[in-house]
This record gives structure tokens, C-alpha cells and sequence, in this order.
């Protein structure tokens, strides 16, 4: 996604092919999350643009948004596999996508940017074990 980019060109900007896009609100019905997914490499399903409000940082709903957005794309797409890139500096995504089971790709990496995949059953069942 390019950056900085006008308020204004920010519909054009989410575009997606064949993509989804979900808000996470807070009880006051606040957008505190942004997420979305698209059809990715052999049969895969793709999540990205994750943001997570300042305010919200901190409180699980990165994690809750992640899980929700899995399910969803695994629902919607029937993907065995869930893929995702992510800055090499950002030590809280990665931890956080470690934790969900994603493991790096280095050889689909580049510079700046981790690639990294999971088994899409292998979320499901760790989201199913915890309700």
C-alpha cells in the first residue's frame, strides 16, 4: 500500500481484487481495527493492510482480528493456507503472528519485508480450543 496517500484516494487505495475488508469496533461502535483478505499464491488466502488503533494496542484485539480475519478467509475461500507479509522491524506483528502458528518463508521475503504462511486448519483448531 503505498504511503503517505490522500484521505480522499484511500477507497481506491483498499482496492482488492477479489478481496474483503472488515472494520473491528469496540462496544461503542468505533473502528479500532482494519483488516482485509484476497485469494494469494496456489490456492492460498492472503491477509493484510492490518492496523490496529494506537488506543487499542495492547488489548488483544490485534489477535482478535487476526483470528476473525482467518476464519472468515478460510470460510469464505476454502484455503488450506493463510499467507501474510510483514515489516522485519515490527516485533509485535511478528510475535503476534508467530504465536497464531505462521512461520517464515525466507525465500519469499525480500529486504524489508517477512513473508510468512500457516496451515489454515491449524489456526482454526488453536481459535476452536480456546473458546
Amino acid at each position: 500500500m503505498p504511503f503517505p496517500f490522500a484521505a480522499t484516494d484511500l477507497p481506491e487505495v483498499l482496492a482488492v481484487e477479489g478481496g474483503s475488508s472488515y472494520c473491528l469496533s469496540d462496544s461503542d461502535n468505533r473502528c479500532i481495527g482494519f483488516g482485509q483478505f484476497w485469494p494469494g499464491k496456489q490456492g492460498a488466502v492472503h491477509i493484510g493492510r492490518i492496523v490496529i488503533s494506537p488506543e487499542a494496542r495492547g488489548s488483544g484485539a490485534g489477535r482478535l482480528l487476526c483470528e476473525k480475519l482467518i476464519a472468515q478467509a478460510r470460510q469464505s475461500t476454502g484455503a488450506s493456507t493463510v499467507t501474510l507479509r510483514v515489516y522485519r522491524d515490527n516485533p509485535a506483528a511478528r510475535s503476534l503472528y508467530s504465536s497464531l502458528g505462521f512461520f517464515i518463508v525466507e525465500s519469499e521475503s525480500i529486504d524489508d519485508l517477512l513473508f510468512m504462511s500457516t496451515a489454515a486448519n491449524k489456526v482454526a483448531r488453536e481459535i476452536t480450543s480456546k473458546l
